[in-house]
């Protein structure tokens, strides 16, 4: 049997609460990565970015991967049209050039360079309600590996029909959206190359203190 991690429930609960309702930072990042969804999930980060946008007018970047049925996330120019028909201007539009085998993982990679790269020190990042702890904690295993100074916060998408039913996970994965907490929790146990959530916590304390 593959190895997978422990969590206590405790611990969970505590990273699911200050993930999903994490406090905004004083230094107010006008910067927002948006991670790839399915068009199933994508009005969630869309609408998360555009109330970003019209809070802190804050410049948006989205992975230029997709297109492809087997990533299931439409792509930069479907998601650009999609941005800029909520208003957002387009000088306010970024790319991320995508790595190889895209995933939440590699996205978190490309994400967290490009901020080291530009000297970015916070960044926002947006996903729906259900998948925004798996990718917080991807963002969070990057960073402590190769620029720890990098604040990240959570700017959680808009909560859509738990109810309703669709594709999820690059479009392998169908169900309602309310079953895809659990799916998305197991991946958090399985997937021994992230941190823990134990160390996901440390981070935003130490994160928090300065």
């Amino acid at each position: 049997m593959a190895e997978r991690r422990v969590v206590d429930t405790k611990t969970a609960y505590n990273l699911a609460v200050r993930v999903l309702c994490d406090t905004e930072s004083l230094v107010k990042p006008r910067i927002a990565y948006l991670f790839g969804e399915t068009e199933f999930n994508q009005k969630s980060v869309l609408d998360g970015a555009y109330e970003l946008y019209r809070k802190l007018n804050s410049a948006i970047f989205i992975s230029m991967m997709g297109g492809d049925p087997i990533v299931g996330y439409p792509g930069f120019n479907k998601w650009e049209l999609e941005l800029r028909s909520r208003g957002i201007a387009r000088s306010n539009i970024f790319s991320v050039e995508p790595l190889p085998k895209p995933n939440s993982f590699t996205e978190a990679q490309g994400i967290v360079r490009l901020a080291k790269n530009k000297g970015w020190p916070s960044l926002y990042i947006i996903a729906p309600p259900f998948h925004q702890a798996r990718f917080f904690i991807s963002a969070v295993t990057v960073a402590l590996s190769e620029y720890p100074e990098l604040k990240i916060y959570n700017k959680v998408g808009v909560t859509l029909d738990w109810n309703e039913w669709g594709v999820h996970s690059q479009g392998v994965l169908t169900g309602a959206r309310k079953d895809f907490i659990d799916s998305e929790w197991d991946r958090i146990e399985k997937y021994m190359n992230l941190v823990s959530p134990e160390e996901a916590l440390r981070y935003l304390e130490n994160r928090d203190k300065s």
